[in-house]
């Protein structure tokens, strides 16, 4: 029981960060985002995420033609010098048939926190299935999703995402 109750709270937060990660990134050409491991090897799909709120700073067409480590390093590079996103993933560790997926998660939380997205309104699945609303308050940057992480509700302990990354990840219970 305790197993079944860890995949739910997972797919939540999962299908949630997914769902904006999808509509962030639709009508991208060369991005289909479907899961947190091969859909980001390439790179293309973290500068459309990127491009998608900031296109100020960057062609993202220019893009098509590189190599795999060229975008990878492009995306994390605009996103530490730019939108001051840790680099917590290198070119190298990324470009592989199936990269680490708590490690593509925590990244996209911590873009999730830097990224404005007060155009979703509420997050809804692609394929219309009621997942939870984000709400993302730009003064506090608290991540106030309706998501149950194992036992601990995000939005009760009124955690900033932060909070919610790295090491803490795995003890709300994503491991």
């Amino acid at each position: 029981m305790k197993n079944v109750m860890e995949d739910l709270g997972q797919t939540n937060l999962e299908r949630t960060l997914l769902s904006w990660c999808q509509l962030s990134t639709q009508g991208y050409e060369k991005v289909d985002i479907v899961n947190f491991t091969n859909s980001w090897n390439d790179g293309l799909a973290f500068n459309a995420l990127i491009h998608h709120y900031r296109p100020d700073l960057f062609n993202y067409k220019h893009l098509l033609g590189k190599d795999n480590l060229y975008r990878l390093n492009h995306a994390f590079s605009v996103a530490s010098e730019k939108l001051g996103i840790d680099k917590l993933l290198d070119a190298e560790d990324m470009n592989v048939d199936t990269p680490d997926k708590k490690s593509v998660m925590t990244y996209l939380m911590c873009m999730f926190q830097v990224l404005p997205h007060s155009n979703m309104g509420g997050a809804r699945n692609i394929n219309n299935n009621s997942v939870s609303d984000i709400v993302m308050s730009p003064s506090s940057k608290r991540f106030a999703a309706e998501v149950d992480v194992g036992q601990v509700n995000v939005r009760d302990k009124g955690m900033d995402i932060s909070e919610v990354s790295g090491q803490n990840v795995w003890a709300l219970g994503l491991t």
